[in-house]
């Protein structure tokens, strides 16, 4: 392989990674939602995206839960996608209707960012991976994502 402007070499070793399973976790985030200024709210995200179709789960602390269906595709190191959302919540919870998610993007050490508009509402989040195993630390919480979680090699 040659760069323009590059002396030619060989590549003694090429690593090809498959990003978009790391999608397919339980993340604990943080949503900023522009309707309610300033309102940061905690949220669990579950999402599996593969061939084409995207799913996630949104719940609210227990106030709000809320089912993603649609389709994806790959931007760079990212995903975007659209469909609808149906919900059963309160007062804390979107509206149904309509989503779109943009920039999605969860890094290899499981840390998730992006920007969802719910109808016409713009939530940006951001936070970690959960770890699969279920496992709580004794004083509460559990452990971000591992290797295995993120389909990296060790």
């Amino acid at each position: 392989m040659t760069l323009p402007g590059d002396v030619p070499r060989r590549i003694s070793r090429f690593h090809y990674e498959e990003y978009p399973i790391r999608f397919n976790n339980e993340f604990a985030v943080y949503g900023n939602f522009d309707q309610f200024v300033g309102a940061i709210v905690p949220l669990t995200l579950n999402i599996k995206a593969e061939n084409g179709v995207f799913t996630m789960k949104y719940i609210n602390t227990g106030t709000a839960v809320c089912d993603f269906t649609g389709t994806y595709r790959l931007v760079g190191g990212g995903l975007q996608s659209e469909g609808q959302v149906a919900c059963n919540s309160g007062m804390a919870g979107p509206p149904n209707g309509t989503y779109r998610i943009e920039r999605l993007t969860v890094s290899r050490a499981g840390m998730v960012a992006g920007r969802m508009y719910l109808n016409a509402f713009r939530v940006d989040f951001a936070g970690a991976c959960l770890n699969s195993r279920g496992a709580v630390f004794a004083a509460g919480g559990r452990p971000g994502c591992g290797i295995n979680d993120l389909g990296l090699q060790p």
